[in-house]
């Protein structure tokens, strides 16, 4: 199967950076039948929070799929949602970072005692912790 290209995204997609939505273009067929039509999000969430879209019988994820309609190339980086929101797909809200910046770019979890990422209270014995690197 050929690598996905921007000329084929914006073929199928239109994208509107405000709502950061991909639009379907025309209608699909699907087993001989209309599975969806031009106007409609082409898009759904899924469990972990991101957004995806099928495309030839490949599901992306979506904000990969804008990064591409947008700027003309798959990264080799990750895409960091600036917001923290894994559903917000508009382009002002994207970014390439490489997975290091990805990963810091998180929220703390709501039982951190700590407003430094990473570092955790220990009750026993009674102290600050934090992860080992190696």
């Amino acid at each position: 199967m050929p690598a996905l290209t921007q000329e084929r995204v914006r073929e199928l997609f239109d994208y509107d950076p405000e709502t950061g939505f991909l639009i379907w273009k025309h209608r699909i067929l699907s087993h001989g039948r209309i599975s969806t039509k031009g106007g409609d999000v082409a898009t759904c969430k899924g469990p972990s929070g991101y957004i995806y879209v099928g495309i030839d019988r490949k599901v992306y994820r979506a904000h990969r799929v804008i990064w591409l309609w947008w700027h003309g190339y798959l990264p080799e980086n990750q895409i960091d949602h600036i917001n923290k929101n894994r559903s917000d797909n508009k382009i002002s809200n994207l970014r390439e970072v490489s997975c290091q910046c990805n990963n810091g770019n998180i929220f703390n979890p709501r039982h951190s005692t700590s407003v430094v990422k990473g570092v955790t209270w220990k009750s026993n014995p009674k102290s600050w912790a934090a992860p080992k690197f190696r």
